[in-house]
């Protein structure tokens, strides 16, 4: 896989620096240089320290890509787009890893995140000539012309100016003898068109030279800007300040002068007639038999190849512009000029020079003529002699038919004495190809001192441009034997220590996308019983897919993942068996699971999708165009939304529910209960089909399928070897964008081990986890080892993680042994290639902690109880105490109401305890509301028993006056003798109910006070009646109701009688028990009146013995 240092964001690995006003970075293009330039302490051929510099290059954009359309006016015209000669650098790429704190995982951890911390730093601009100065005229005075003696001093009045090779592209440069070197290429120069030139008009806007005045006339300059092929040498010790070292020529070297006039003997054009070298210009030389200039050194040219030794720099092939004509008839010169009658002409020549000034030929014709090749200089395999290397590249037969012609061959020859000897050419098994990269990797302790080569992208016929990367082992492999990345015979390397190896069948044989093959949809299995040491064990894998199924899926037009996560409904229903009714059923397909790896197929399209939403910056979500509103209503159909919102409708967010609309929107695998019939779906033109109920879950098998990620394809790029890595920048991808990134190659699988983890038995949570690589993540993911379980599947972490969710406290699994799993991701997508126990895989016996906070909450609520039962302990020893103490000053103070009570009750006698109950009770609120609520109850039942008492004693009442009037007229003699007698004794009973009256009202009065009730009125009836019987034991109790006189003013007396005359025996006799015994009375039985009245005594007594001076008469009272 590949890592994305800088650009914009294609893939979804890692951030890169994204260029911006605040992150430079040099603009989207191709036909650059890249050049690694080491620091002054680097050693030779190693680059690990030091610049990777960006040079020039083409960012031209065409019309359609500007949204000018057809209006040439609005083409670049401010070199603001077009040939670049800025410089750019970079010191390497470095890697930033933290938790997002706004993205989290279903478990509640931080999403980490990767940012790359590539700075790139512009280091010139560019240099352009003044306004309405020709880039001769500029340079002219450069130091390179006065030492030539083709200008001079006074020429250039001693002006000393910075000068810089022109914008251009498709240019070559190396870092040789500790300068960077620039070397021709297709470059932009203002130049004055020549007359013959214009003749019949110049096409374009016409350029104002000398405005209108008064005294001039209005004037057009005839400077234009020229794109032409230079051969001109700049170097430069850091890339701001540059040297020219040759200006080249601007005629051809000497086997490319037209010789199109051999009748007149006439060579070359008519401005290139010289007679000595100073009418030549630059390097020209004036040829003495030709009469002509010619070039010295290799010509103006594009797509060459440079390659550079220690001693020599060397140029070969490329295109050059040739001045020719089939017809040879054109008079005394070659016919044409060199602005109209010009061919591309391909070359294959290598020149070589030590100096950059002075060039040799030294070799020709021994190749294919070809340009956009590449070139490098290193040792033959398994040899110390040195070879130079021509890779690749496109040709023609130079016969200007437009013959193109591409190669997928490597030339080579040994270098003898700084000068090539036989060529060899070997066809490659890759493509042949233009417009790639070719990165020679040295041997070193990275790369098990194994040297490399690798070919990288281009151009292939049809403009097809490429993406795919061949990589040769130089010393182990033959010429022909190479391996291409993704397939079984790439090479990676994996594990650290003494179990890092190199080896093939690399992992990324099976990374999928979704251009992916649809055998690549596989099931992974990690290893769950590993070996105690050893390299490790690789997870097994298992196809999806079955070959019968693959058959299926490419009879029905599907071959990759993307074909089949956007089938059409009747390729999906001709897979589930469903076809049109003409086809014969024992024709038809049958795969029944094909939703299951159609759903397969969507979610790895949607994984390996770049998700733009992760570059986004504080506030972006909140954004008008990225809010989605909530309708309280329905969804507005007709509304206008301000442009800057992004949208012109919200028809996204209305609810489909019309079964015409849905089932044309079906996808054949999805469920949807509004398009249901009785018989299932109405497809037209194959009938009723049922629907798929229920679809697998993918996201097991997901988990595994790692993304494959490359730069993409691309031509006219740049690739170098810096920091032991191959790099790859810009170029030109699909439908002619240019590209603005930085990508390495990693074939290194990362590795991950524990830094921290925890003993077994024990309840530490934390893991941490350490990389052998910068710029690394982890999974990690655990498994019940005794049920086989996974309880949680692999989640991403930055560097370590807790597992204190295992406790039964938090809902987790509580104790028992676990495995836990831990694998590394580096910035390009890569994973730990085996697993191997102690290593990233670890087992041990987790105890959930110790539930400290409840054992404490216990103990201390234990010792809070035992402190509130010792304070409630003693608080009942002081109130013991108090109570013992008051009843002792009680029963003194009650001795005098004893008595009291004897002489006025007689034998009755009173318990202190009760009035004592009473007194405590009546100081406690909550208990006399709820004695008086007891109470309330109490009497409301006796009410009813009274009035169902009161009704039976009337009926008794009315049966004994019946009775009574049948024997009237037998008594009457016997009642008018007793008349006189029962009268006064009635007067006395009637003396003593009215005082019982008048008691009985006064302790109503204090009944909301707990000083009467119901029970205590009829046990003071009770009392009364029995003194009554007491003191009338001889009297008739029939007498009154027999003289007739039954009857009171109030009707009392009567009333008083017949209650007297309900009661049984019985309860007479437990009355005189309960008022004679000498035994004391329970508190809770008696509650009558008399013990109110002594109660009220006793307050009396209670006033008295704390005020002396109290009212006599009230005391006696």
């Amino acid at each position: 896989n590949w890592a994305q240092s800088s650009g914009h964001l294609e893939q979804n690995q890692v951030i890169p620096l994204i260029p911006s006003p605040t992150n430079l970075h040099w603009s989207a293009r191709y036909g650059m240089v890249a050049i690694a330039v080491p620091s002054d302490n680097s050693t030779i051929g190693v680059t690990t320290v030091g610049f990777a510099y960006i040079l020039g290059g083409d960012s031209y954009l065409s019309p359609s890509l500007q949204n000018v359309g057809n209006n040439i006016d609005l083409l670049d015209y401010t070199w603001y787009n077009g040939y670049k000669n800025d410089v750019w650098r970079a010191s390497g790429t470095e890697w930033y890893v933290k938790g997002n704190i706004r993205l989290r995982t279903s478990y509640k951890q931080k999403i980490p995140e990767v940012y790359s911390q590539i700075k790139w730093e512009l280091v010139s601009p560019g240099l352009l000539p003044p306004v309405r100065t020709t880039y001769d005229d500029w340079i002219h005075c450069d130091n390179y012309f006065i030492q030539s003696n083709k200008s001079t001093i006074s020429e250039c009045n001693g002006s000393d100016h910075k000068t810089q090779w022109s914008p251009r592209r498709y240019h070559v440069g190396a870092y040789f003898k500790g300068h960077i070197w620039i070397l021709g290429g297709r470059a932009r120069e203002i130049r004055d068109f020549p007359i013959l030139s214009m003749i019949g008009g110049v096409i374009g806007p016409r350029v104002q030279d000398i405005p209108k005045t008064s005294a001039s006339k209005q004037s057009f300059t005839t400077q234009r800007e020229a794109s032409v092929l230079k051969n001109d040498v700049w170097r430069s010790k850091d890339g701001s300040s540059w040297t020219l070292i040759s200006a080249g020529c601007k005629n051809p070297q000497l086997s490319l002068i037209p010789k199109a006039n051999d009748r007149e003997g006439k060579y070359g054009t008519l401005v290139a007639a010289c007679s000595s070298d100073f009418d030549c210009y630059g390097a020209e030389k004036c040829d003495s038999t030709l009469k002509t200039c010619y070039c010295p050194m290799w010509s103006g040219r594009e797509q060459h190849a440079m390659a550079a030794s220690d001693d020599y720099m060397f140029i070969s092939g490329g295109f050059v512009s040739q001045l020719y004509s089939q017809i040879n008839d054109c008079g005394p010169y070659a016919c044409g000029d060199t602005y109209a009658s010009n061919y591309r002409f391909f070359m294959n020549d290598v020149w070589r020079s030590n100096d950059g000034l002075n060039w040799t030929l030294i070799s020709e014709h021994n190749f294919p003529a070809r340009g956009g090749h590449q070139m490098l200089y290193f040792k033959c395999p398994n040899s110390q002699d040195d070879c130079l290397w021509v890779i690749g590249g496109a040709g023609g037969d130079n016969k200007g038919l437009g013959n193109r012609l591409l190669y997928n061959d490597i030339c080579y020859s040994v270098i003898n004495n700084n000068r090539t000897t036989t060529w060899t050419r070997v066809t490659m098994p890759w493509s042949a190809r233009t417009g790639h990269s070719v990165v020679y990797e040295e041997a070193s302790g990275i790369n098990n001192y194994v040297r490399r080569l690798y070919v990288i992208g281009g151009k292939t016929h049809k403009d097809v441009i490429l993406d795919d990367v061949w990589v040769w082992r130089i010393d182990l492999d033959d010429i022909t034997l190479w391996s291409k990345d993704f397939t079984s015979s790439a090479y990676y390397s994996s594990g650290v220590g003494q179990y890092f190896s190199f080896q093939n069948n690399s992992p990324s044989v099976n990374y999928v996308s979704a251009n992916s093959d649809l055998s690549l949809l596989q099931k992974f299995f990690i290893p769950t019983r590993l070996p105690k040491s050893g390299a490790g064990i690789a997870p097994s894998l298992r196809p999806y897919i079955t070959a019968d199924q693959l058959d299926m899926l490419h009879s029905a037009g599907l071959f990759t993942i993307n074909d089949l996560a956007n089938a059409d409904l009747y390729t999906i229903l001709k897979l589930r068996g469903f076809d049109y009714p003409q086809v014969p059923k024992s024709e038809r397909l049958n795969y029944q699971s094909i939703c299951d790896v159609r759903a397969l197929a969507i979610a790895v399209v949607d994984k390996c999708r770049v998700d733009f939403s992760r570059n986004i910056y504080d506030g972006q979500q909140q954004m008008p165009w990225n809010v989605i509103p909530v309708f309280g209503g329905a969804v507005p159909t007709n509304i206008t939304i301000p442009s800057w919102h992004g949208r012109d409708n919200y028809d996204f967010l209305l609810t489909v529910d019309d079964p015409t609309t849905l089932l044309s929107t079906w996808d054949g695998c999805s469920y949807i209960p509004e398009i249901e019939d009785v018989f299932g779906v109405n497809v037209n033109g194959i009938g009723w089909v049922s629907q798929v109920t229920e679809i697998a879950d993918s996201s097991k098998i997901l988990q595994e399928l790692f993304c494959k990620q490359t730069p993409g394809p691309r031509v006219f790029h740049a690739s170098l070897m810096f920091e032991e890595r191959v790099y790859l920048f810009g170029g030109m991808s699909l439908n002619n964008s240019l590209l603005a990134d930085t990508w390495y190659r990693d074939a290194a699988l990362p590795t991950a081990t524990f830094s921290q983890k925890p003993p077994s038995k024990s309840s530490a949570p934390w893991f941490e986890f350490k990389p052998n690589e910068p710029g690394v993540i982890f999974e990690y993911r655990i498994l019940d080892t005794y049920k086989y379980k996974e309880i949680r599947p692999w989640t991403r972490v930055t560097k370590k993680t807790s597992v204190s969710w295992l406790n039964w406290r938090v809902g987790g699994p509580s104790n028992g042994y676990y495995t836990i799993y831990v694998r590394a991701v580096d910035p390009a997508g890569n994973r730990d290639a085996k697993y191997f126990e102690n290593g990233n895989v670890y087992t041990w016996y987790y105890v959930s902690p110790t539930p400290w906070d409840i054992i404490l909450e216990v103990i201390f609520g234990i010792i809070g109880i035992c402190i509130l039962g010792f304070i409630e302990y003693r608080r009942r020893l002081r109130k013991s105490a108090m109570e013992r103490y008051a009843m002792k000053r009680m029963r003194r103070k009650f001795k005098a109401l004893q008595r009291d009570v004897g002489e006025l009750d007689g034998n009755v006698r009173f318990d202190w305890r009760v009035l004592y109950m009473e007194n405590k009770n009546l100081g406690d609120p909550n208990a006399r509301k709820k004695a008086n609520y007891q109470k309330k109850k109490q009497r409301d039942r006796r009410k009813e028993r009274r009035d169902k008492e009161k009704k039976r004693r009337d009926k008794e009442k009315e049966r004994i006056k019946k009775k009574l009037r049948e024997t009237k007229s037998i008594k009457d003699s016997s009642k008018v003798a007793a008349t006189n007698e029962d009268i006064e004794s009635d007067e006395k009973a009637k003396e003593r109910l009215q005082r019982k009256l008048l008691n009985k009202k006064k302790y109503e009065d204090n009944e909301d006070d707990g000083g009467f009730n119901d029970k205590d009125e009829l046990r003071f009836i009770d009392e009364e009646e029995q003194r009554l019987m007491i003191e009338n034991q001889k009297t008739n109790r029939y007498k009154a109701y027999e003289l007739g006189e039954n009857k009171s003013t109030d009707g009392s007396v009567s009333d008083l009688l017949f209650f007297k005359e309900s009661l049984s025996a019985d309860q007479i006799n437990r009355y005189k028990g309960m008022a004679l015994s000498s035994e004391p009375i329970d508190p809770l039985e008696i509650q009558g009146t008399k013990q109110r009245r002594v109660f009220k005594r006793y307050k009396d007594y209670e006033a008295t013995d704390e005020d002396p001076d109290i009212d006599t008469e009230k005391k006696q009272l």
